[in-house]
């Protein structure tokens, strides 16, 4: 017990300084001047059966207040209202298309978003998706920073918004998780590998995303926005992490079942599709998030209550710029057993099933490995 309670502190210890020594590094939007006089900006994004949320996108979106911008919005094969709804919207600075078809060896939004990449005439392009709600700052803000620091790419990462505090608890293991492996205190360093990116907002230049491939070199992963922000890194290319809080919102899961739905696209992706790997992993996340409580019931507690410590601290360092709860870190070991019960269940899925379902279509794993 001893020995598990020191390695819980080792990896707690380094998740806790490698992230306070990049927090420097990370770009507040809501502490950015707004500026005047920007580079063209196109905005590409593209949406498939989201009727409720992508009118208030593209509003957002068209109540922008960067001085040149054009947005691309793509209505990927909906069968709901979504296409007639950007219709409702389109003229001025906001174009739509209508995607009727895709290609062997493209996931739908991959396809979309190289299509629209691929209209720009802008020496600026921002990713994101159809329901992302944009302050009317938001993006010159994220622009006039990039320039500042002469970046190649500004991965922001949005507010979330709804759910009940559960939900909000197991997000917030995730959110915890997900930046200490992905190593975010280290992007903005052109000497580290560490690299990042999000869905709701991938800011890049347009010279740096054709050099790297375009989205054709992701196009078969589901993962395509984390994968964006490491081409970039892979490049030779700078890149940095913003904080949105306030700026860029999204409703990412209203619940705990579509949280589990969701894990479902892409739970193998980042590991290969190799579900052993996959299975590995959610028990070290459980035995990280709930190891050292547990271990504070035995001999080893000392040692544990400083894990624990540890682990809450960086908890609350990732998750309150975010806006969620401090109280919620409370809950950690109960939300991150929550978490693993969800991962694990959509690894053993995707592996039965030997596919994973994405909008409207089944890809074998042997294909997209």
């Amino acid at each position: 017990m001893t020995l598990l309670a020191l390695a819980l502190v080792v990896a707690w210890g380094y998740a806790l300084i490698s992230g306070a020594l990049g927090a420097p590094s990370f770009i507040w939007l809501e502490r950015t001047p707004p500026a005047h006089s920007l580079p063209g900006l196109t905005v590409v994004l593209a949406a498939r059966d989201e009727a409720g949320g992508v009118a208030a996108c593209l509003t957002s979106l068209l109540a922008s207040r960067h001085p040149d911008l054009a947005i691309i919005a793509l209505d990927d094969r909906s069968s709901d209202g979504t296409g007639a709804i950007m219709d409702s919207l389109a003229g001025g600075r906001l174009q739509v298309v209508h995607v009727r078809g895709l290609p062997d060896g493209w996931l739908g939004k991959n396809h979309a978003l190289w299509l629209g990449a691929g209209m720009a005439q802008t020496p600026w392009l921002l990713f994101t998706d159809g329901d992302v709600i944009f302050h009317p700052d938001a993006i010159a803000r994220g622009q006039a920073w990039a320039l500042a620091r002469g970046l190649d790419h500004l991965a922001v990462a949005p507010e979330l918004l709804g759910g009940g505090w559960l939900l909000k608890a197991v997000e917030g293991v995730f959110t915890t998780f997900f930046t200490s492996v992905t190593r975010v205190g280290r992007v903005a360093s052109p000497n580290s590998s560490a690299a990042f990116g999000v869905g709701a907002f991938n800011l890049v230049r347009t010279e740096a995303y054709r050099a790297i491939g375009t989205h054709a070199a992701i196009a078969l992963r589901p993962d395509d926005d984390v994968m964006l922000g490491r081409l970039v890194k892979q490049g030779g290319h700078r890149s940095a992490v913003g904080l949105g809080r306030g700026y860029v919102s999204v409703p990412w899961y209203r619940t705990l079942g579509e949280m589990a739905r969701g894990f479902e696209k892409n739970a193998l992706a980042p590991v290969g599709y190799r579900a052993w790997l996959g299975v590995l992993i959610g028990l070290l996340v459980l035995a990280a998030f709930a190891g050292p409580f547990l271990l504070l019931l035995t001999e080893a507690r000392a040692i544990a209550a400083l894990a624990a410590a540890m682990a809450l601290a960086l908890y609350l360092g990732v998750n309150r710029p975010a806006g969620v709860p401090a109280w919620t870190a409370l809950l950690m070991p109960i939300s991150g057993l929550i978490l693993v019960v969800l991962y694990e269940r959509a690894v053993i899925l995707t592996a039965m099933r030997g596919e994973i379902r994405w909008r409207g279509r089944s890809y074998r794993l042997r294909d997209l490995r």
